[in-house]
């Protein structure tokens, strides 16, 4: 009897492929019998979700055409896959994500036509044209890293200013950024990531005041802050790692809730006395640089203190908020007393490493809410 045209499709794909789809329906390859066949396969072309991280599951691919098939399909995730193209994927109008990092393929005319793609990831070291990305009406979020941008002088950031209606846009780890003047006809930015990059100062960023809520410049070359002032909405500034000294234009941020600045030095944290409505902070204490009292932080929920000072901490009992707490091994010994009556702390660590042994069993018999991560 000739077989349904469904089970040759199925016939045709590579072991690897089918592992892929019956992972995702919850089927191992032992499950499917001659009798279920069919309704396999029906669910598999209804796949509107599939992850083919070829880290995770070491089940390789070289090419995405099994998916011209999967019409239904709305996100897909094919990071770590050693496919050529995405030709594959031109016709498949539902999809509305792609996650693609680490992979060979860069011929990005092929996703054009995808009216309804709003978030977009690529990460690939190998640089090509995203222009035919910027036609995409739906496009909301776009990553693009580790040098997928192209290389001739100024033509990466050339095809970055016709993203203007991105919400999010990741473009560190490209040797080609080098400034923020690309984001001058940008309306809607709320979240913007210069991870890796190496841009030196933030002019331009100044035309992203009312939009943007979230800066990661986190192991950037930022020398200075200068513009960031007029962000009045930005709530979230991670700047681990970047050496930018003066961080007193901040105080001009009192919206601020998250902050990272581990590994900075800064000759002053006094800017912190005017951001009281901050809920996460982390940072790096060096010698002679005073940290001030932040009891005023009364919304305060994280806390991260790397130093090898013993510094004053006699305010952390006013911290009514903090659920989670970092401090060096000796500070906490030495404000145990204090600690032991935060009832909301829900975790502690010691520099970066979970408590244990007889500081672990007094957190527990102190904290109601205490929890081991």
């Amino acid at each position: 009897m000739r077989r349904k045209r469904s089970h040759s499709w199925w016939d045709s794909l590579s072991k690897e492929w089918k592992r892929h789809l019956l992972d995702n329906c919850g089927y191992s390859e032992k499950s499917v019998t001659e009798e279920n066949l069919s309704s396999v396969i029906n669910q598999v072309l209804c796949i509107t979700h599939l992850h083919l991280g070829g880290n995770y599951t070491n089940a390789y691919i070289d090419t995405l055409e099994p998916l011209r098939r999967l019409t239904y399909l709305e996100d897909l995730d094919c990071s770590f896959q050693e496919f050529s193209s995405f030709e594959s994927l031109s016709q498949l109008q539902y999809l509305k994500t792609i996650e693609a990092s680490d992979i060979h393929a860069n011929d990005y005319k092929y996703l054009s036509g995808l009216n309804n793609l709003k978030i977009f990831s690529v990460a690939c070291y190998r640089p090509a044209s995203i222009a035919p990305l910027a036609q995409l009406p739906q496009l909301q979020q776009l990553t693009c890293e580790l040098n997928t941008l192209l290389h001739e002088p100024g033509k990466g950031m050339e095809e970055l200013a016709l993203f203007t209606q991105l919400q999010k846009l990741s473009c560190g780890y490209n040797k080609v950024v080098t400034s923020l003047h690309f984001l001058r006809e940008y309306t809607q930015l709320q979240q913007l990531s210069i991870r890796l990059s190496l841009i030196e100062k933030l002019s331009g960023i100044e035309v992203l005041n009312g939009t943007l809520e979230h800066l990661d410049a986190a192991n950037s070359r930022l020398q200075t802050l200068e513009g960031i002032q007029e962000l009045k909405t930005l709530k979230k500034l991670n700047l681990k790692q970047s050496p930018i000294t003066s961080l007193e234009p901040l105080v001009h941020l009192p919206q601020l809730t998250h902050l990272d600045l581990d590994e900075v030095k800064p000759i002053s944290f006094a800017f912190l006395k005017e951001l009281s409505q901050l809920q996460e902070v982390t940072l790096t204490l060096m010698q002679d640089v005073e940290l001030p009292d932040l009891g005023h932080l009364s919304s305060l929920k994280s806390l991260t203190i790397d130093t090898k000072e013993d510094i004053v901490l006699s305010w952390l009992g006013k911290l009514t908020q903090l659920e989670y707490l970092s401090l060096p091994e000796a500070l906490v010994e030495k404000y145990f007393s204090v600690i032991r009556e935060m009832k909301t702390l829900r975790k502690v660590r010691l520099g970066g490493v979970i408590p244990s042994g007889e500081i672990e069993r007094r957190l527990k018999e102190a904290l109601p809410l205490y929890m081991v991560f």
